[in-house]
C-alpha cells in the first residue's frame, strides 16, 4: 500500500487536488481510499480562538483512526486530504500563540514525529500568488481563517518543516493538470507499475 499525505496551508485547493488524483489513479484500476479533511468536520474550534486545543487533539485522534480504518481494507494507493504532518504545524503555532494548551500541543507534535514515518509520499502544494487570500476571495466558504497572515504563516512554517522531512517528498505547483502531472510524473519513476504508464481515454 501507498500511503500518500496532501499538506499545504489553507486555501491552496488541496482537496481539489486529492479527488483529481483519486480519479485519475482510479482510471487506472487501482483499489484506492481517501481519508478526507477533517478539519471540516471537526466538532470544535479549528482556527485562532475559543476550544482550539480540543479541536487540534480531536483532529489527530480521527486522522490516525480513519487511516487505520481505510488502511484496513488493503488499497493500492490511501490518500490523505492533510495528515498529522498538517496537524503539528497548526497544533505548535497555537501553543506559541496562546490558544493552543501547550501541553497537547507537545503531545501531538510526539504521536506526529512517529506517524509521519508511516507515509509513503508527502505532496506539498505550494501556495502560488494567486491563491493567497487577498487575492481568491472565492476561498471564503465559513470554516476556514480569511487571516492572510495566518496563511502566509502556516505555509512558512509547513515548507521549513516539509524540508526537513526525511521520506519521499514532492512539491507541486501550477493549476490542477499541472499539479496532477508532476505527481503522476513521480509516481511512474519511483513504482513500476504498468497501470501508471500513458493511458488515453477510449474512443466514444
Amino acid at each position: 500500500m501507498h500511503k500518500i499525505g496532501v499538506i499545504g496551508t489553507f486555501g491552496v485547493g488541496k482537496t481539489t487536488f486529492i479527488h483529481r488524483l483519486f480519479s485519475e489513479l482510479k482510471y487506472r484500476a487501482f483499489q484506492v481510499e481517501m481519508v478526507p479533511e477533517l478539519s471540516r468536520l471537526c466538532p470544535y474550534d479549528i482556527n485562532e480562538s475559543g476550544a482550539v486545543t480540543r479541536g487540534q487533539y480531536w483532529i489527530l485522534k480521527e486522522q490516525i483512526q480513519l487511516e487505520l480504518e481505510h488502511a484496513e481494507r488493503m488499497p493500492d494507493f490511501l490518500l490523505c486530504d492533510r495528515c498529522v504532518f498538517d496537524n503539528t504545524i497548526f497544533a505548535l503555532r497555537g501553543a506559541e500563540r496562546g490558544y493552543v494548551d501547550a501541553g497537547v500541543a507537545a503531545l501531538i507534535r510526539d504521536v506526529a514525529a512517529n506517524w509521519q514515518r508511516t507515509y509513503s509520499l508527502l505532496v506539498r502544494i505550494r501556495l502560488d500568488d494567486c491563491l493567497r487570500l487577498s487575492r481568491n476571495r472565492g476561498m471564503e466558504d465559513g470554516v476556514r481563517s480569511t487571516n492572510e497572515e495566518f496563511q502566509l504563516d502556516i505555509e512558512r512554517r509547513i515548507k521549513a518543516a516539509w524540508a526537513d522531512f526525511r521520506g519521499d517528498k514532492i512539491e507541486v505547483g501550477g493549476n490542477l493538470p499541472q499539479r496532477l502531472e508532476q505527481t503522476m510524473e513521480w509516481l511512474r519513476r519511483r513504482i513500476d507499475d504498468d497501470r501508471l504508464r500513458s493511458q488515453e481515454l477510449p474512443a466514444l
